[in-house]
């Protein structure tokens, strides 16, 4: 790297590129506890309006596994910048939208835009910082990864609360501002990662835009469409596997091809990948399934849900610096294992909540899984990336990026589903026992009665009323029941990362470095 280069402080450019990661992630999940409102103002019922969700996810899909192809042909620092400046300025303009055909087209601009800002800020980040200083470094990017989440549906319903949802937009302006003039005073390309010329790959993209689209939207809609039975999801299905199955026979033949999956040759790369789809699964379903679970049965507002979820942030940036100081002593793995205890414990929390659940009781296991998820990301990230290439660095966080995000995308769509049929299935286990033969029915209806009738209502009303208060009853069990089944699902998973970590060759940093230990 150049003199002149070297002088730029690395905790400067970590600062620089966290605020475009930030404010990518926030704009994948803020727009969730908004999207009622967005869908009345903009003429759309509440199944159209998910496609504000869809549009965005489905090209954020597409550029991220592209980052590393794009990124040569434009050169890094150059693709960095305009996908900021593209970002910001389609933010501005979902702030205008009038109709929700405008919204979904600026919504595809900001996702196109938006893909590459995390692998490309991840790898600015390493590439910065000499390897025995990795370990802090991420630490501090990682909380845009992880923290931004958990504050999006608090930012989300205050903006929306208190102003309008056009906030949750307009925010990205001054941000993206920022963040343009800090890259561009701060960030440079070393030789490998400046503008190359590159063969055209159609084929490539080709396949990769079928494959991934049609995977996204499939599970993005598959629960709304009822799955197997509806023949777009049987079309998508098969349209996503020729797209991604043409993509690696394709892309394996091929040195320069848009998508370099070379790279998952190597064990320990392909073995980070893995953990941090596992990861996403868990970290996304639970994001969605929490809030969905104290605004449903604990009828909490938006602002409030966001409110006891939030503890989870301040954990995870409490325990990545930890992390990022542990790296330096000991393997990495070690410190992901740390970890994996606070996950495992968070998810069995979960699966017995019920319908008198305080909320200290849903900040505890909050406050657990983001212990765990500070411990884990950092040195996941950093050992990942541990035997990768500078030069090969933007292709490799694309496909982390991509993985994370993918393994987030199909855990809210199996979690959601879950709670969806399990409810059915509750439901109609739970009605059995509503029987004038079951006692404890028949005793539960009599108390309830007598209550209805103390307060003046007539023998044949306070029996009808004690009915409908059984009924909403079973259904309110029904639901709670459903969330836990698919609460439960969360507990193998974190299981399963500890033999995945075991398996990774092993990487800590000591003696100014990071140093493959033996096998």
């Amino acid at each position: 790297m150049p003199a002149a280069e070297r002088r730029v402080n690395p905790w400067l450019v970590t600062l620089a590129v966290l605020l475009p990661t930030i404010m990518e992630v926030l704009d994948t999940s803020i727009v969730n506890v908004a999207l009622p409102y967005m869908a009345g103002s903009l003429g759309a019922d509440t199944s159209e309006s998910t496609w504000i969700l869809t549009s965005y996810l489905v090209s954020n899909a597409i550029v991220l596994p592209m980052t590393f192809w794009l990124s040569r042909l434009f050169g890094r620092r150059g693709y960095l910048l305009g996908c900021i400046g593209v970002f910001t300025a389609a933010s501005v303009a979902c702030a205008t939208a009038g109709s929700l055909a405008a919204m979904v087209v600026y919504r595809v601009v900001q996702g196109a835009a938006g893909g590459a800002l995390q692998p490309l800020s991840q790898a600015i980040l390493l590439e910065s910082f000499p390897e025995e200083e990795r370990g802090p470094a991420m630490a501090v990017w990682g909380m845009g990864i992880i923290v931004a989440p958990v504050v999006a549906p608090l930012l989300g319903g205050y903006f929306t609360d208190q102003w309008s949802w056009h906030w949750i937009f307009l925010i990205n302006a001054p941000v993206g501002v920022v963040a343009f003039l800090a890259v561009s005073a701060l960030v440079r390309d070393p030789p490998h990662a400046r503008r190359a010329p590159l063969p055209a790959d159609a084929v490539g993209i080709a396949c990769l835009v079928l494959g991934m689209s049609s995977l996204q939207i499939l599970l993005d809609k598959g629960q709304e469409w009822g799955w197997w039975g509806s023949i777009e999801v049987r079309w998508l299905a098969a349209l996503s596997a020729l797209g991604l199955i043409g993509l690696l026979l394709h892309e394996r033949r091929r040195r320069d091809g848009v998508v370099d999956l070379s790279i998952f040759r190597d064990r320990t790369f392909s073995l980070g990948t893995s953990i941090m789809f596992l990861f996403g699964f868990v970290l996304y379903s639970s994001l969605t399934l929490v809030p969905l679970y104290v605004q449903t049965l604990l009828q909490y507002s938006a602002t409030d849900a966001g409110v006891v979820i939030s503890p989870r942030g301040l954990a995870v940036m409490a325990t990545m610096g930890i992390a990022g100081l542990l790296m330096r002593r000991t393997d990495a793995r070690w410190v992901m294992l740390a970890g994996a205890p606070f996950l495992i414990a968070s998810a069995a929390w979960m699966t017995r909540f019920t319908l008198d659940t305080s909320a200290w009781g849903i900040v505890e296991p909050m406050l657990l899984q983001g212990l765990g998820l500070g411990l884990v990301f950092v040195p996941l990230a950093t050992a990942t990336m541990s035997r990768t290439a500078p030069e090969r660095m933007s292709s490799a966080t694309g496909l982390f990026n991509l993985m994370r995000n993918l393994g987030g995308s199909i855990g809210v769509s199996v979690t959601q589903t879950v709670v969806a049929q399990a409810q059915q299935f509750h439901h109609l286990t739970l009605a059995r026992f509503v029987s004038p033969y079951v006692p404890s029915f028949v005793a539960l209806q009599t108390r309830l009665s007598a209550e209805f009738a103390a307060t003046g209502l007539g023998p044949v009303h306070a029996r009808r009323a004690a009915l409908a208060a059984v009924a909403r009853l079973v259904e309110q069990q029904a639901v709670l029941l459903s969330f836990r089944d698919a609460f439960v699902l969360l507990v193998p998973l974190f299981v399963l990362m500890v033999p995945l970590v075991l398996w990774m060759q092993p990487v800590r940093t000591a003696g100014g470095g990071v140093h493959e230990l033996a096998v």
